[in-house]
């Protein structure tokens, strides 16, 4: 309830989806939230972090490293 308090849209592929995102006019950001672990990742860094202190005004977490993989995927970050 969070995430769609804060204007995050759920995925609509599957109801029950635990995928949500927020378009911005030329960048967005998608977040996946599965058991205790949030992913999330953006076109743009400055939404990451405003999307980090966001959470950490609601949760206690603790950021992890850079995603390298994800769900079998390899995952490369153009920074």
């Amino acid at each position: 309830m969070f995430l769609i308090e804060n204007d995050f849209i759920r995925g609509k592929i599957d109801t029950n989806t635990t995928l949500f995102h927020i378009n911005y006019s030329n960048d967005f950001i998608i977040v996946q939230v599965y058991i205790g672990d949030i992913t999330f990742g953006a076109t743009n860094e400055r939404i990451c972090k405003e999307f980090s202190s966001l959470v950490y005004t609601e949760f206690e977490m603790n950021m992890m490293e850079e995603l390298k993989f994800y769900l079998g995927l390899q995952i490369k970050q153009n920074i």
